[in-house]
């Protein structure tokens, strides 16, 4: 069985302030969810010693809309690499983009997510539903589906 082989300390740098923390209640959410077969090619340099990659290699991507929150309305973008840990399967968040900073620095600090303030939208129309992340103004992501009710 192949192994990850990133540092793990590049995954706490700058990350959790500590481990002790309330829930958080989110209503009212909505998210997209977009699963896709990815390249096998690095896939063991994105994860960490104690995940294994799952085969086919998976990237899956998360678009929230909060109407409600501790830190106000926002959004949220994520990517995770499909993983194992032992026989489970699990999935390792990559990247994350979040619209408003106050929701970032909490995500951050209160739970890991490797957090960036950018720009993410998702709408929900009655014949589709889209979504875009941009980064520093520049769109690195996009998804559009067809009929959002079979979605």
């Amino acid at each position: 069985m192949l192994s990850g082989t990133a540092d793990p300390s590049e995954f706490a740098a700058g990350r959790l302030t500590d481990l002790d923390t309330d829930e958080v209640v989110l209503e009212g959410v909505e998210v997209l969810k977009v699963l896709y077969e990815a390249r096998a090619a690095g896939r063991q340099r994105t994860l960490p010693p104690a995940l294994h990659p799952c085969n086919p290699p998976v990237a899956v991507f998360h678009v929230w809309h909060c109407p409600t929150s501790p830190w106000g309305p926002f959004r949220m973008a994520e990517c995770r690499i499909g993983a194992r840990a032992g026989t489970r399967p699990r999935a390792l968040v990559a990247g994350c983009v979040v619209s408003e900073p106050t929701a970032a620095e909490a995500l951050e600090g209160r739970w890991g997510f490797p957090a960036r303030v950018g720009g993410v939208e998702l709408d929900r129309r009655y014949d589709r539903v889209e979504a875009a992340v941009r980064v520093d103004g520049r769109p690195c992501l996009t998804f559009r589906g067809d009929d959002p009710d079979l979605l």
